[in-house]
């Protein structure tokens, strides 16, 4: 049974799960509400002989995708040739209380990652700052290679590990 509490010992509701294998996984559906005082969750296992007394627990956490997205972002290419220099700079968003973190990463249109051409695994962010910090800046020394299909700056926020759906871009033409 997986069973939810507050605090390590005494359940609450019971979620039944009947396992056909070593491991069980429970899900609970998106929006579904947490009990008020909740907090651990609790395993406890039982057969045909009765249930063991004593629960396996970990603690809720409650984890969602940030929706604010920074403010703006805004960069101008200062070095002539086809490598860049010049500075990122992204104004924070307007309310930060749900953001951990800003990541900046090359993209390859206005909303979508740049993919490695030979791997087709995206790439990681560039820098990542972390949010109160007011507006945050990433500097390009003169002559930085853009990255094969490179075309803009995208800027996400992050909760906890999660990464919004959508972020805010740059081009990175003059």
């Amino acid at each position: 049974d997986l069973l939810i509490s507050e605090g390590r010992t005494t359940p609450w509701t019971a979620l039944t799960i009947t396992p056909r294998a070593e491991t069980a996984t429970a899900s609970m559906a998106q929006g579904s509400a947490i009990p008020t005082g909740a907090t651990h969750l609790l395993a406890r296992s039982r057969n045909f002989d009765g249930e063991l007394a004593v629960s396996a627990s970990v603690l809720i956490e409650d984890r969602y995708r940030p929706v604010q997205a920074a403010w703006s972002v805004e960069f101008l290419d200062t070095d002539a040739t086809p490598k860049l220099a010049g500075q990122v700079t992204i104004q924070p968003a307007e309310d930060e209380d749900l953001i951990d973190t800003y990541e900046l990463f090359w993209g390859e249109t206005p909303n979508e990652l740049l993919q490695d051409p030979d791997t087709g695994a995206k790439f990681g962010p560039i820098v990542s700052f972390p949010s109160g910090q007011g507006p945050m800046v990433q500097t390009f020394d003169l002559g930085t290679r853009v990255p094969v299909g490179a075309t803009h700056f995208l800027v996400f926020t992050v909760q906890d590990t999660l990464r919004a759906e959508q972020g805010i871009s740059a081009s990175l033409t003059r």
